[in-house]
């Protein structure tokens, strides 16, 4: 109807493929018009549906989903715009939000899993305000959710990540960020799927934490400057990046894509968590994984050398790359390819011994074009200092005693957070460059081991 104050979803690219005869009946997500048109908004749709109408939903939908230990067939009551799922829709990389590549400004009501001690279901008013940034699988926008049962409470800052179908299994974050609770990794607070009500396409989503920075554009601002990052920032920051390793290894787990890019801060407070959980995986001893992990620059020589039994020190080697390259504005190991990037590391730490490539690939036969001819370690404390001559010793040895080449030597854990490196957070007088006193600090007053 053409008077009808309930927008009519938009037709999609995919009307056109085959798709279910099914249609999901009287249960769809509606977006609200805004307020300030002077519409009212649309009551949400009932709490309740009978056996018969969720099985009639799920027709059509990608036989395998159930199987996901975090799919609940509520969300097959989650319906929203059809350009929703249209991947031809997505934001550009590199490009400004508009209209055209992004319908950012939009309010839906979905209903999904409150993350907790046990999981429960809500349904959730959603604001979604600004397209933020994209990455190959997901993007990512600010906005505010709300309780639809809790309407007199303050709507809560979110960011809110879309990770598109995919041949990989995209809930698999999910499986595995829900199960973290760290003070240095991103909370999950909700997640849920909409189907797509023709192509049954299932897109997931979730609400997170808002951090309003990264470690990376923190440092872009000081390299566009020409001034490096004061070492009260580098020190905080990387004490969380270690503790929240910690964690993750005494989880069981690895990440597998530390870089500044998912390192999310907060620069007043200094607070910093651990993002991006889409290449996170459970670590067993000896099992084969894939070597191709790791943004080039933060990869470990294990991955370089495409030793597929590795560890969650890959995660340690590349926090001592993000350590070197904040103090000294440079990429320690600037590859232009895989090929080169160990090459790269050779560059710096000399050839590996018997006894380095015993430690870091055992069993593996290494190119002999990589050993010969033999190429001397240079001095890490020469090449910081070009950078910056305010580089001190414990500073380099800090470093150089996370880039070995052999994983069982790598500094880190409580050994890591006990460093004299870390000595300036133990005083009751430091504090933050705008003041403030520093964030919470997990085992800050480990004794020196």
């Amino acid at each position: 109807m053409k008077n009808s104050r309930v927008p009519e979803v938009q037709k999609s690219v995919y009307a056109s493929q085959q798709s279910c005869a099914t249609q999901l009946e009287s249960i769809s997500v509606v977006q609200l018009k805004n307020r300030t048109s002077g519409e009212r908004a649309v009551p949400p749709s009932p709490l309740i549906y009978s056996p018969a109408t969720l099985r009639k939903a799920a027709e059509g939908v990608r036989k395998d989903v159930e199987k996901v230990p975090v799919f609940d067939p509520i969300f097959y009551t989650n319906k929203v715009p059809m350009n929703e799922h249209d991947a031809k829709r997505r934001p550009k990389w590199g490009t400004k939000r508009t209209k055209s590549n992004c319908e950012a400004e939009r309010v839906y009501r979905v209903r999904a899993r409150e993350v907790g001690e046990v999981d429960s279901v809500q349904r959730l008013i959603i604001r979604q305000v600004k397209y933020c940034g994209s990455g190959a699988f997901s993007d990512v926008y600010i906005g505010y959710v709300q309780k639809e049962s809790s309407p007199e409470k303050k709507a809560t800052s979110v960011a809110i990540k879309k990770i598109w179908p995919d041949t990989s299994r995209e809930e698999e974050q999910i499986v595995v960020q829900r199960r973290f609770n760290h003070q240095n990794i991103l909370k999950l607070l909700y997640y849920y799927v909409c189907v797509h009500p023709k192509t049954k396409l299932t897109v997931w989503s979730m609400i997170l934490e808002l951090m309003p920075s990264t470690v990376s554009k923190e440092h872009q601002t000081y390299i566009e400057r020409g001034k490096v990052m004061p070492e009260i920032h580098i020190k905080v920051w990387m004490y969380q990046l270690f503790c929240g390793l910690r964690y993750l290894e005494n989880r069981g787990f690895f990440h597998r894509d530390i870089k500044p890019d998912n390192l999310l801060v907060e620069k007043e407070s200094g607070k910093l968590k651990i993002a991006d959980f889409g290449s996170c995986q459970k670590f067993k001893m000896n099992r084969a994984q894939s070597t191709y992990q790791v943004t080039r620059y933060y990869r470990a020589p294990e991955l370089c050398l495409k030793y597929t039994k590795y560890d969650p020190t890959v995660d340690v080697w590349s926090a001592g790359c993000i350590v070197v390259e904040l103090l000294t504005n440079r990429i320690l190991f600037p590859g232009r390819n895989s090929d080169d990037q160990i090459k790269q590391i050779i560059r710096v730490l000399g050839t590996p011994s018997v006894k380095d490539l015993t430690g870091c690939v055992p069993g593996k036969n290494v190119p002999d074009s990589l050993l010969q001819p033999v190429i001397a370690k240079r001095s890490l404390l020469k090449i910081m200092r070009r950078y910056n001559k305010n580089v001190n010793e414990t500073c380099v040895n800090f470093a150089r005693a996370i880039l070995r080449y052999d994983c069982n030597r790598r500094l880190r854990g409580k050994a890591a957070l006990s460093h004299p490196f870390f000595d300036d957070l133990r005083s009751s007088e430091a504090r933050m460059p705008s003041g403030k006193p520093l964030p919470p600090l997990q085992f800050i007053n480990y004794e020196k081991e």
